[in-house]
């Protein structure tokens, strides 16, 4: 498991459940925004498609699952970077994008940018 967030305190908090749950191994953090880490992913992912010609399409990507909780501005740049890292059946989840379904009623104005919505219908 890859997690990437800026706030290095927030995965610090969650640590101790981390330890007791013995899964510390597993996760690899990185203190960073994630924009620029998706970058060098797909840079890593190119560089390994060019050594190696994969005989399935499919096989490309590197994620099974992907969850963002992100800047929520930053959405699309995120979906774009990530149908590329996530294999063919993965699943890509955003953290907020129904807001309890009021996106389709309209009942927040202004709640959310323009990018978002296009993004979202």
């Amino acid at each position: 498991m890859i997690a990437i967030d800026p706030d290095k305190e927030a995965f610090e908090k969650g640590l101790p459940y981390i330890r007791k749950a013995n899964v510390e191994r597993k996760i690899n953090f990185i203190h960073s925004k994630a924009l620029p880490i998706l970058d060098k992913l797909l840079e890593e992912e190119r560089l390994y498609l060019e050594k190696k010609v994969r005989e399935r399409s499919d096989e490309e990507g590197a994620f099974d699952f992907t969850f963002v909780d992100a800047d929520k501005t930053s959405y699309g740049e995120y979906h774009e970077r990530l149908m590329r890292l996530t294999r063919v059946g993965g699943l890509i989840a955003y953290d907020n994008t129904l807001w309890y379904g009021q996106w389709l009623t309209q009942r927040t104005p202004g709640s959310r940018s323009p990018s978002m919505k296009a993004e979202i219908t």
